[in-house]
């Protein structure tokens, strides 16, 4: 937004959370650049080791660059994969597939595959037929999926206003594969009783200059993960 300034230490930042966290998969969107890629993977990730391993960038379906990226712990997954998803949107959903590095691979021939998808659905409180258009295309592709191969997680910037929207049942509701919510609950948009589910931006609307982030206030929940049953 206006006044947005980039902090020359933001991938320091960024490392302090990483390292709270520890996570063997790390997906963004929103990602400008191969350089802005290898700058988390170089910078943040691989501090001190060298096991995380991204995916190829690519371009979005609108030709500009802003796109998704994977990144993961070449240590315990292998990146079997990667595909994108038409949606019929500017956007695609970014498809990682990932097997398990089981160590009697060699000799059982057997392994546990997991789905990973990456969107960015179009944000706007009147843009609701726009996301069931791109969350359409993930169901209708995951529906092809062979039983026991649809271990899948979905995550990104849903920009869904409440667990009422039609994007967010179609998600835990519809299809062969629905997805759970690990939250398992509703919530609607600016009500301080789902303040702990809100994940938006921690900074509010206003003329100040904001340190890389983008501003609109903690009123929404758009940033989720959602996960197949299985």
């Amino acid at each position: 937004g206006a006044g947005n300034i980039q902090p020359s230490n933001r991938e320091d930042t960024l490392r302090k959370i990483t390292n709270y966290v520890n996570p063997d998969i790390f997906m963004g969107c929103e990602m400008n650049n191969p350089s802005g890629a290898d700058l988390i993977l170089n910078n943040v990730l691989n501090v001190g080791t060298s096991k995380f391993k991204r995916s190829q960038f690519v371009s979005n379906a609108s030709g500009d660059i802003l796109n998704n990226i994977f990144y993961y712990n070449s240590d315990k997954v292998t990146l079997y994969s990667q595909s994108e998803i038409e949606t019929g949107q500017s956007r695609h959903i970014s498809e990682y597939i990932v097997y398990a590095n089981d160590p009697n691979l060699v000799i059982n021939k057997d392994t546990t595959w997991i789905n990973f998808y990456m969107l960015h659905l179009k944000a706007g409180t009147t843009f609701s037929l726009a996301r069931q258009e791109q969350v359409d295309s993930l169901i209708s592709h995951i529906n092809k999926q062979s039983y026991g191969r649809n271990n899948n997680i979905v995550g990104g910037d849903f920009n869904i206003y409440g667990s009422s929207e039609a994007e967010y049942t179609n998600l835990t509701t519809g299809g062969i594969y629905p997805f759970s919510d690990p939250m398992g609950t509703t919530w609607v948009r600016n009500d301080l009783t789902d303040a702990a589910l809100y994940t938006q931006s921690t900074r509010a609307f206003g003329d100040t200059p904001i340190e890389c982030g983008s501003d609109g206030g903690m009123d929404d929940r758009f940033d989720m993960i959602l996960m197949s049953d299985t």
